[in-house]
């Protein structure tokens, strides 16, 4: 640094200053706004300051961070980490109470809490025996108004398996997640039809909302498929009902 002084000094840059630590003080200024020593102090000195904002003070200008260079964006890196870090967290204690009550299910209906229900038979209640209720969107297949009719076999059904894409992710029929992260699922091949251990129940939990629905099973089935090809997407779904349905039941 003193090599780089000597030439201010003969030019006699610091004589209005007065000798001793004004005129040190007056150097070490110098030095910060056009010397290397200071940019350093700038870039590498204050972990946590903006480079701009670093800059600007040095003339005395105030200014917010750029949100550009590197240490803003490691500082925003940092907080999408921990709010990816939060997310996750959330998720692992949706699974942890979607997984408590896949156990449930295996032995009833959460929605009624009877055994002898299968997770149809409480969405049509009474009317059983009519076949005016659809097992694969569960909406209402009568007629509803005078010249409106929601009608339909399984074929034109938009929840019929044919008509599903899970990408081996769930299997068709009963809406059920398959994989290593979806305890006591089972595996794709065990899934036929008709075969499901949970019988209709994770599909009640799913199509809640849904019930009595007048429309093919249109809406049903843009909410459905996103989660039966992704498993997050399918936990959050099966956490959201559950917590509807409890809530209905402390309602009643």
């Amino acid at each position: 640094m003193q090599q780089k002084q000597d030439y201010r000094l003969e030019a006699h840059l610091f004589d209005c200053f007065n000798e001793g630590e004004e005129r040190v003080e007056a150097m070490r200024e110098i030095t910060n706004l056009y010397e290397f020593q200071g940019l350093d102090g700038i870039v590498y000195g204050r972990k946590s300051q903006c480079i701009m904002k670093g800059l600007h003070s040095r003339i005395g200008v105030t200014t917010s961070e750029c949100g550009m260079c590197q240490l803003c964006k490691s500082g925003i890196n940092r907080q999408l980490t921990f709010a990816a870090r939060e997310q996750e967290e959330v998720l692992i204690q949706k699974k942890i109470l979607v997984t408590h009550w896949m156990g449930e299910m295996a032995k009833r209906c959460i929605a009624c809490d009877s055994i002898d229900c299968d997770g149809f038979k409480c969405v049509i209640g009474n009317d059983q025996q009519s076949g005016r209720w659809c097992i694969r969107c569960y909406g209402y297949t009568g007629q509803v108004v005078v010249g409106t009719n929601n009608f339909h076999s399984h074929e034109t059904c938009e929840l019929r398996a044919k008509n599903i894409t899970t990408k081996g992710r769930s299997c068709p029929y009963c809406f059920t997640a398959v994989g290593a992260d979806i305890p006591d699922s089972g595996t794709r091949e065990q899934h036929d039809k008709e075969r499901c251990q949970f019988k209709h129940r994770v599909k009640r939990v799913l199509l809640h909302g849904h019930t009595g629905r007048g429309d093919f099973g249109l809406a049903a089935r843009k909410t459905i498929i996103p989660a039966l090809q992704n498993h997050d997407l399918w936990f959050e779904l099966m956490a959201q009902n559950i917590g509807k349905i409890m809530d209905s039941k402390v309602q009643r």
